[in-house]
């Protein structure tokens, strides 16, 4: 009976290797919450330029690809300079951009992400960007959630901003309109929460800022400016075990809780054995 302990200790361990094995041979591989976690360094948030242009929804019908065999029959009716459609569209933009005022923006970006734990993202607008950067800071409970940056952006007095990414779970997730008047009321926040979905490296968040422009009521909000960054998700090891386990399928939670059990009174046993100067 003295061997009893490392029997049930072994005997623990084999039914774990079984339990893991034979989740491994019926486990979907096709569809993994997590992967291994990476090691490179995430890329700030860039913005693309503040080139102001329509938001289209999905609901815009499509542009006319090809004319009808009717109109194909008509002659081409020449342009003229003056109503072609580049200097149309000029003309709008104009019109848009004169409306539009200049403000300072800060804006978070957290460094590294983990599956299964949230993070802030927020971004400020206010007259300057000492003002900006302030607002910020108060948004969190402690230190800023990464690195701040910041710049100059077109705005409206109603903006709206929106924040997307495919492997990321977004709260809220729809576009938020804020009253911007910096030099009355003071800065402007939205503010989201972020939580990965899948592990991996280079995982593409998008945040898209949009300008209302007073007096083009048929005009769509307009994008005033994007950022973009590449997203390193990481995986706390924690984490990773639960989902894991939480992915299991019965047999093999069987399997491995037994052996768990066995190996434990296993262990126990034989430091008991130790402790009474058992041979």
């Amino acid at each position: 009976m003295t061997r009893l302990p490392t029997i049930s200790f072994l005997a623990g361990l084999a039914l774990i290797g079984a339990g893991l094995f034979y989740n491994m041979s019926t486990f979907d591989q096709r569809s993994p919450t997590m992967s291994a976690p990476p090691v490179s360094a995430s890329v700030p948030m860039q913005p693309s330029g503040s080139v102001a242009r329509p938001y289209r929804t999905e609901s815009s019908p499509p542009p006319a690809v090809a004319r009808s065999s009717a109109e194909a029959a008509l002659p081409e009716r020449p342009r003229s300079a003056g109503n072609s459609p580049a200097v149309a569209e000029r003309q709008l933009y104009e019109r848009v951009a004169a409306k539009l005022r200049t403000a300072s923006y800060a804006l978070n970006h957290p460094e590294v992400m983990f599956v299964n734990r949230r993070s802030q993202v927020s971004l400020t607008l206010a007259a300057d960007e000492v003002a900006a950067v302030e607002k910020l800071k108060q948004q969190f409970d402690k230190d800023v959630d990464g690195t701040t940056e910041t710049g100059k952006t077109k705005y409206a007095p109603v903006m709206a901003a929106v924040l997307r990414g495919k492997d990321f779970k977004i709260d809220p997730s729809d576009r938020q309109e804020r009253t911007v008047l910096p030099n009355v009321t003071g800065p402007t926040v939205w503010t989201w929460y972020v939580e990965p979905r899948e592990a991996g490296a280079g995982q593409l968040l998008v945040l898209e800022l949009f300008a209302r422009v007073a007096g083009n009521d048929n005009l769509p909000p307009v994008s005033v400016k994007t950022f973009e960054s590449r997203i390193n998700v990481d995986v706390k090891m924690l984490d990773y075990v639960i989902d894991h386990a939480r992915r299991m399928s019965p047999v093999a939670q069987a399997l491995t809780g037994a052996g768990s059990l066995l190996s434990l009174f296993g262990f126990f046993g034989g430091l008991r054995r130790r402790w009474g100067g058992a041979d």
